[in-house]
């Protein structure tokens, strides 16, 4: 192209785009950068500061143009979620913000939604036991490999594996759906769940434990394990032998109201830092109780 129809182009690229500026005053402006910025002044043609102020005025209108689009490129979304994980070897007691109880067991984790309060649902990886607190307007899921387990207020455990899933009610009830399948189920207290290989079945199963002339340590030991507190019982108490049946669904309190009674025995409880004491009845029973 011509050095003649560049600047033609120029000139009208200048009248279309730039302000009105009077002659003298763009001569006065470049012989004053001219003289303070550059060590062999450029002529002070018409020419030249056209070119100067059209490749200005393009790079304005090209960083204006990446500005705006930065800000209107969306911006990336962080799920709100709550990740709790069980990697040691003991049972671990977690509540939700609705005060249903989790007992999770070891090598397993859950993840629910920060805004719990409108979404009661649940994902679980491995294996824990869930009573939940009543709310008919929120149901309470859990949704772990391929089922899906809706209850309102209810007991129930949860036990996955590579092969197979199996969900066990204690108390109330629970509907049942998996991935894939239109069919529901819906499970009674003392009734099993198991999806193994895409196939599902239902039986029965006992809703508790019996104990016939068992010491005191070993119920002790199994009501640790189960509920997930420490538990201390004074030393001459432990060999003496116990018959009782604990539900799965109870609460920790039921079977410690019977230690104590049959033995004579006060109790304290502090659901805080999850541990119980037992101590020797020196007057009337008096049960103290600190609530989480």
């Amino acid at each position: 192209m011509k050095k003649s129809e560049i600047e033609k182009k120029f000139d009208k690229y200048w009248k279309e785009n730039s302000p009105e500026i009077p002659s003298t005053e763009k001569e006065k402006s470049w012989e004053k950068f001219s003289s303070n910025h550059l060590k062999h002044p450029y002529p002070k043609t018409s020419t030249f500061i056209k070119y100067a102020a059209a490749i200005a005025i393009m790079v304005i209108l090209g960083t204006g143009f990446y500005i705006i689009n930065r800000i209107n490129q969306p911006v990336q979304q962080i799920a709100s979620v709550i990740h709790i994980e069980n990697p040691g070897n003991k049972l671990k007691l977690i509540f939700l913000p609705d005060s249903s109880e989790i007992r999770l067991q070891s090598h397993s984790k859950i993840t629910y939604s920060k805004d719990y309060s409108n979404n009661r649902e649940v994902s679980l990886q491995g294996n824990a036991f869930f009573k939940v607190r009543k709310d008919k307007n929120h149901p309470f899921k859990v949704i772990n490999n391929k089922t899906i387990t809706t209850a309102l207020g209810t007991s129930f455990t949860i036990a996955e594996n590579e092969i197979q899933t199996r969900v066990k009610l204690h108390e109330g009830k629970v509907k049942m759906t998996v991935q894939g399948q239109s069919k529901n189920w819906i499970l009674l207290p003392g009734e099993e769940f198991i999806l193994e290989d895409g196939a599902t079945k239902i039986q029965h199963f006992k809703n508790h434990v019996d104990f016939e002339k068992e010491s005191v340590k070993n119920i002790i030991s199994f009501l640790e394990q189960e509920y997930a507190f420490k538990i201390a019982v004074p030393e001459a108490f432990l060999s003496k032998q116990i018959t009782l049946r604990i539900k799965k669904e109870e609460d920790i309190e039921i079977p410690l109201k019977i230690l104590a009674e049959i033995h004579n025995l006060n109790y304290s409880i502090d659901r805080f830092n999850n541990t119980v004491i037992f101590r020797k009845q020196t007057s009337a029973p008096t049960n103290n109780i600190i609530k989480k």
